[in-house]
């Protein structure tokens, strides 16, 4: 990790293990409105940004579901759970961000949840203190896919994006980062990256354990 100026991280599914908790008040939310479950949805929900969600709801289910009924229950059992279970932190994450800052590079969070949020979930998780900064969804015009928070963050961070490591678990976070001209690592965590994202040519690896050592090929040659 020499080779960079800085690394940047997503937050749930990556840092935090948020994304079962989401699961299980998706299922909450359909048992109560009573609207089937697919998981086909719920998985290209993972990663997104609400207003994408909602995209993804919308049509996938059509217009017999009141969208809004469902994020207000979805986002009502979300929190509810997460204050009965708060969110662990994934396995080698803090090895990682140890390691990270005893290269002395600064880190950044860019998140499709937003801000406040995200600030309160790393300061539950005693990692908030470990970030420069936090950019989340509501900072920026176009949420992941698009490789506006990540450019964001570097730009916060002062150095220059091709410069630096993302790492992520989302296919909307892995394009983002990679529009973004950055070296993109990606721990999966609730779905395996298809053949479609894998053509990108970043690093999958199986956990965030092996990212210290991973064996980067000088300057960048992923991005």
């Amino acid at each position: 990790m020499k080779h960079f100026d800085a690394v940047i991280f997503d937050m749930d599914g990556t840092l935090l293990d948020t994304e079962r908790v989401a699961q299980e008040a998706f299922f909450t939310a359909c048992d109560e409105l009573q609207v089937v479950p697919r998981m086909d949805l719920l998985r290209r929900c993972v990663g997104a940004a609400e207003p994408l969600a909602r995209q993804v709801l919308q049509d996938g289910y059509g217009p017999g579901l009141d969208c809004e009924r469902f994020f207000q229950a979805w986002s009502r059992n979300f929190n509810s759970l997460s204050q009965v279970t708060p969110a662990l932190l994934k396995e080698g994450a803090i090895a990682l961000l140890d390691a990270v800052a005893q290269l002395g590079l600064p880190m950044a969070i860019a998140t499709s949840s937003g801000t406040s949020h995200a600030v309160e979930k790393l300061q539950q998780a005693g990692l908030l203190h470990r970030f420069r900064t936090v950019i989340g969804a509501d900072q920026v015009q176009r949420p992941k896919p698009d490789p506006e928070v990540y450019l964001k963050a570097a730009g916060v961070l002062g150095v220059d994006p091709r410069a630096c490591l993302a790492v992520e678990d989302s296919e909307y976070g892995v394009r983002a980062a990679h529009a973004a001209g950055m070296t993109v690592i990606q721990v999966p965590d609730m779905t395996e990256p298809t053949a479609d994202l894998r053509a990108l040519g970043h690093i999958v690896l199986a956990s965030l354990k092996e990212v210290a050592g991973y064996p980067f090929a000088s300057e960048g040659d992923y991005g």
